[in-house]
């Protein structure tokens, strides 16, 4: 598998060299009817699954705004080669559209055909030597794609503010600090309702920071789910179930906020720009897992589109802060998430987890989400839904909704708003505009209220996501989810919310058996559970020192102490996934 590098760009405008990143970007397939089909990642996160339960879900109506950057820059002058590889087999016949009026047929990208091949790829007669024939389909491969290159992007449609159609912005670029650019974009979805997602970044050494636009307020930013043998299956299949710092940048941000938003598999089968009709295998990378989760958000709002129930309380106004909390609510937990900080209890100032965000994407779980509809505060009569309202400061919006069956039912929402940007260069925030909202979960009894207690918080100071994840009390039926204002804010702040309730979705996953976060599941990963179940702390980090085995990071470590308790209970037994 071929390396791939960090790109260097410099920028028109300012004359400032910034240091502009590709995000760049496997092999597993699934089987459906005769042949497999691919991208195998699509089934890992449950996307074929929707298509198969509702096939008019192709992405048609929906128009997706790709940036992508120059691959070549000639004395700082990008020389225009970002497009996607029309003539490919996957990609003929595609809607796309090239903002510069250009053909297509030159200034070709492997990093944009990539893009391309995950967001609209449809070819039947697909072919690697490693999986053999397979049929390919990307994830909306009837969506409507406008490509922009990225400066024409930002000086005509940023700096510029020319208008231009689109329901969904994805980039697979960023830089390592806020600009003009990227706060305009965040602009951008806050004025029109934007679904924005960009990613993360690949991070070269643990916890390097999230690249900006995504770790802007108002952006969902997009990590990487590794793709590893499948512990119980010895290593003949592939899982999607393991975030690691060294491959996809973790949070915090620079002030304090929480990223990634989400992460989703970025190993895939793509198009190979050099051939008609040839793939190649690309690694886990965050550019990949980018359009995996945009094309996803395509079918969501497709689907919106089609239900007249669903298409106000979406597309009124605030799309992109409903989209965002239902693909959060969403995801599914992976072994070890947990907000904030290492310790013994989750942050309540932190909302997400620093490297998974709120999990990995789970696009059968937001599509049942989406469609469990339309809830208003006050008792709600689902146990799922979502609202798109506006919060009176002086009065909290308080959902209830009631449990017949607590036992082993965790709780999941998430709260979305945007944060304010200044109409005019260089975008700067307006945070005398901004407002500060909680989240908070209570058990209620409505026959004592002195029984009412408040079972998790959600309260950044820093964010504008608030996320609760909280195992249901077995003698309480009844719980509120309460939104409310910490500070005063000059007008009524819009938000969206919503909930779900279910099983732990990490319970089953055999990488808790993974302790070391190396992506295997080995005797070395029974060793550290010996010593730490006979609490032998200093002999564990002896052995640690004395190994480069372990691959055992002092954040893991930390982690692993402060909550082994805890976290035990998902190891009741070494040999569930077999003889090690």
């Amino acid at each position: 598998m071929k390396a791939f590098k960090n790109y260097r760009l410099t920028p028109l405008l300012t004359g400032v060299v910034l240091p502009l990143f590709l995000l760049l970007l496997a092999p597993s397939v699934f089987a459906e009817d005769a042949l497999p089909v691919e991208p195998a990642a699509l089934q890992a996160v449950g996307l074929r699954e929707v298509v198969a339960k509702d096939p008019n879900l192709t992405g048609l109506g929906v128009r997706i705004a790709t940036i992508c950057r120059s691959m070549t820059y000639l004395d700082g002058i990008p020389q225009g080669d970002y497009r996607f590889g029309m003539n490919h087999s996957a990609l003929l016949g595609a809607d796309v559209i090239f903002e510069d009026g250009s053909s297509g047929k030159t200034g070709l990208s492997s990093h944009a055909t990539a893009i391309g091949g995950v967001l609209l790829g449809l070819d039947p007669k697909g072919f690697h030597p490693q999986t053999g024939p397979f049929c390919y389909i990307g994830t909306c491969p009837d969506a409507t794609v406008e490509t922009f290159e990225f400066w024409r992007f930002v000086s005509l449609y940023i700096f510029g503010g020319r208008p231009f159609d689109a329901d969904i912005v994805t980039l697979s670029l960023g830089e390592i600090f806020p600009a003009w650019w990227t706060r305009g974009i965040e602009k951008l979805a806050a004025e029109k309702g934007l679904v924005v997602f960009a990613a993360a970044g690949n991070g070269k050494r643990a916890y390097d920071p999230v690249l900006y636009p995504a770790a802007g307020a108002n952006v969902i930013a997009v990590g990487v789910v590794n793709a590893v043998p499948d512990p119980t299956g010895q290593g003949k299949s592939i899982l999607f179930s393991t975030t690691d710092p060294n491959n996809s940048s973790a949070g915090p941000t620079a002030d304090s906020r929480c990223k990634p938003d989400i992460v989703a598999p970025g190993r895939c089968l793509v198009p190979d720009i050099s051939t008609e009709n040839g793939y190649i295998i690309e690694g886990d990378w965050s550019s990949l897992a980018t359009p995996v989760a945009a094309g996803a958000a395509a079918l969501l709002l497709q689907k919106a589109r089609l239900e007249p129930d669903l298409t106000v309380p979406i597309f009124a106004a605030n799309t992109n802060n409903i989209i965002k909390a239902i693909l959060l609510t969403s995801a599914d937990k992976l072994p070890y998430w947990h907000k904030g900080r290492p310790g013994t209890q989750d942050d309540v100032s932190c909302p997400l987890d620093y490297s998974q965000g709120a999990g990995a994407l789970n696009v059968l779980a937001a599509y049942k989400l989406l469609t469990a509809g339309w809830q208003v505060p006050g008792a709600v009569n689902k146990t799922a839904g979502w609202d798109n309202s506006i919060l009176d400061p002086n009065k909290p919006a308080i959902y209830e909704f009631h449990l017949s069956n607590p036992a082993g039912q965790y709780i999941t929402a998430t709260l979305c708003w945007n944060r304010i940007y200044s109409d005019a260069y260089p975008f700067e925030p307006e945070y005398e505009k901004d407002t500060d909202l909680q989240l908070e979960l209570w058990a209620v009894d409505a026959n004592n209220p002195d029984r009412n207690m408040l079972l998790d918080l959600s309260d950044s100071v820093n964010d504008n996501v608030e996320h609760v994840y909280f195992a249901a009390d077995p003698n309480y039926t009844d719980y509120q989810l309460i939104v409310r204002e910490n500070v005063s804010h000059p007008a009524k702040q819009s938000y969206a919310l919503a909930w779900t309730t279910g099983a732990d979705t990490s319970a089953r996953n055999p990488f808790w058996y993974d302790l070391n976060n190396d992506g295997v599941v080995n005797p070395v990963d029974e060793l550290i559970s010996f010593l730490l179940e006979r609490n032998q702390i200093e002999l564990l980090n002896g052995v640690i020192d004395s190994s480069s085995q372990f691959h055992l990071s002092s954040s893991r470590m930390e982690v692993l102490k402060s909550n082994w308790p805890e976290w035990r209970k998902h190891l009741p037994k070494w040999t569930a996934i077999g003889k090690l």
